[in-house]
């Protein structure tokens, strides 16, 4: 089925977040302010820059994150640093790859990080792009990583076997246990949502079974299923449920709705604006874009 990509847009972004908040032992949410308010203060860094250059882009990483360096931050880091990007550039896979390894080896991230970034942010775009294929989408994730040294490769391979099997999700949990963590949380992500593609709920519920002590797997999982089956697809009773955020950024709004504007933002940068007059959750003004002559025919 073919979505808005706008709807889209909205689903990878709120779908990352609710992914991680959801707290299904307590029925509620489980949010950390810290990391939430980072999130957003990334994408209106970028939205604000309206350079969207792999310097700024770094620069904006490097400030926010200095405090989130630890390997079991990684998980969580790696969606939340990255999914913006991935929304901006993922119509061209080429220009999309060439900006991430530029960030990521500015960034001093290791190999297996790198590809573990490399493979969320393929599949996603394949999905905004109309073009993921559960036959395919592994080998294309696989060769879109390139020549490299880790085990994820092995692990995706590994995931498309099991998708096939009738394995429980205890054993499917056994058998990613021998990669290193952060790959078995990956392939993890992956076999949560490949297993259950067209289901938001499904997925994360899976997530959620195998996700401890996978800390980030849940907010892999929503970003990558949220993309694929857009805002939309979120179950109404997680989004009308949905509490407010009490931080110094929020002003008031809910995340979710402050979730959809900062997508909105996004997409009206993607489809060609060169200026948003002004950017402010402060007003409610309506957004008014300025685009560069003949950009948003080009799209």
């Amino acid at each position: 089925m073919y979505y808005s990509l706008i709807s889209q847009f909205r689903g990878a972004l709120f779908g990352s977040y609710i992914g991680e908040a959801l707290d299904f032992n307590r029925c509620g949410y489980q949010q950390n302010p810290q990391q939430y308010d980072v999130f957003k203060l990334s994408i209106e860094g970028l939205i604000n820059s309206n350079l969207l250059t792999v310097e700024n882009w770094i620069v904006y990483q490097q400030q926010l994150w200095s405090e989130l360096n630890s390997t079991e931050g990684l998980p969580l880091q790696l969606v939340f640093n990255f999914i913006p990007t991935v929304l901006l550039f993922h119509d061209s896979p080429v220009r999309l790859r060439q900006v991430l390894v530029s960030a990521i080896n500015n960034s001093g991230y290791n190999a297996t990080i790198q590809d573990g970034i490399l493979a969320v942010a393929y599949t996603i775009s394949q999905s905004l792009t109309q073009k993921l294929y559960i036959d395919k989408i592994i080998p294309q994730t696989i060769d879109f990583i390139g020549q490299t040294t880790t085990d994820l490769p092995s692990s995706l391979l590994q995931v498309s076997n099991l998708i096939g099997s009738n394995k429980s999700l205890e054993e499917v949990g056994i058998n990613l246990t021998s990669y290193h963590k952060l790959t078995q949380t990956i392939a993890t992500a992956f076999y949560c949502f490949l297993s259950t593609t067209e289901d938001f709920q499904a997925s994360i519920l899976r997530s959620h079974l195998l996700s401890d002590p996978l800390q980030g797997l849940s907010a892999i999982v929503g970003a990558l299923s949220g993309a694929h089956n857009n805002i939309i697809g979120i179950p109404s009773k997680w989004l009308s449920g949905h509490l407010p955020v009490k931080s110094t950024v929020t002003n008031g709004l809910t995340d979710y709705f402050q979730m959809l504007e900062l997508a909105d933002v996004l997409m009206a940068i993607w489809s060609g604006a060169c200026k948003l007059m002004p950017y402010s959750r402060q007003t409610n003004e309506p957004l008014q874009i300025i685009a560069n002559a003949r950009a948003m025919g080009l799209r």
